[in-house]
């Protein structure tokens, strides 16, 4: 994968003793992530006329891919090294980097260069490399919302996308918003108002749901994540998901119909055995449903239409 070609090159670069080899003495934690913060920090231009171009406004897309795929080295360094988890600081460390990752991937996503699509799926894999350390040190990423948000509905926005070259970027997207929704775990007192399902998803559920039509079986898992979440399933149901699995069986049933007429006008038995079964979408349906009806709503339309 793009985020695993990325990472072994980082890893490569460690073993020639680039960064933090046997007898290298080169940065520290804070030196890591002192450097780290100075490229997001160039990255993201908030002071630009231009902000709609992004971080194409004053940096050549080639430089913003390379100086994604350093980001990317960094934290995987400052991730993976256990002795940078027992400094004092690296909590504080990862809260500030999640912050410059999330402006990233906001400014990185904007423009109209093909490389965006590169350089956001690295970004994104970042922040969710940074975002699963501090889940499962159980560091609260969830300190204040209005700043997570903007970062997550482009993230939403990039797990909706169906251009030619997206497709990493679409699938670590989702892996991202799913570790955001692990950050942010649920609280019965919390308002529809102020939960994280409708602050990010509620604009966009047609676009996620339209990925159910198109037979995604990725989509499944990230919105079985929205679906447990507070309000989660109200919104998905309010927002039509019943009737997007509906229209997703139908579409396949039709397909399927015509895929196996086309097989008996050829004479060819055989194929019609090996091409009738499940398909690989059909599960991770199964598994919303479910995810649907355990999530403890009272909304009697779950019942009703599971």
């Amino acid at each position: 994968s793009l985020v695993g070609s990325s990472l072994a090159a980082s890893r490569r670069l460690r073993e020639n003793m680039i960064l933090g080899g046997q007898d290298s003495t080169i940065l520290d934690l804070g030196g890591f992530s002192g450097v780290l913060s100075a490229i997001l920090r160039r990255l993201v231009d908030d002071g630009s006329p231009n902000r709609h171009k992004g971080m194409d406004n004053n940096l050549f897309p080639s430089s913003t891919l390379q100086l994604s795929n350093t980001t990317l080295l960094l934290v995987d360094h400052i991730t993976s090294s256990d002795d940078n988890s027992k400094d004092p600081s690296w909590e504080s460390i990862l809260l500030t980097l999640c912050g410059l990752l999330m402006n990233a991937v906001e400014s990185s996503w904007k423009g109209e260069d093909p490389s965006r699509f590169e350089r956001s799926a690295v970004l994104a894999g970042a922040l969710g490399t940074v975002m699963r350390s501090l889940v499962t040190n159980g560091s609260d990423v969830a300190g204040n919302l209005a700043e997570v948000v903007p970062a997550a509905q482009v993230l939403v926005k990039m797990a909706c996308c169906k251009q030619q070259g997206s497709q990493s970027a679409s699938l670590l997207a989702k892996s991202s918003l799913m570790t955001l929704l692990d950050a942010f775990p649920e609280n019965e007192e919390s308002s529809i108002e102020n939960c994280i399902v409708n602050s990010v998803f509620t604009t966009s559920m047609q676009d996620l749901l339209q990925r159910l039509f198109e037979f995604d079986g990725s989509i499944c898992n990230l919105l079985q994540k929205v679906g447990i979440q507070s309000f989660g399933s109200d919104i998905l149901v309010q927002s039509g998901v019943f009737k997007a699995l509906f229209a997703a069986c139908e579409k396949y049933k039709v397909e399927e119909q015509k895929e196996v007429q086309r097989l008996q006008q050829q004479g060819n038995d055989a194929a019609i055995q090996d091409s009738l079964g499940a398909p690989a979408f059909l599960f991770g349906h199964f598994k919303l449903v479910l995810a649907l009806l355990s999530s403890g709503t009272r909304n009697p339309v779950i019942a009703e239409q599971a």
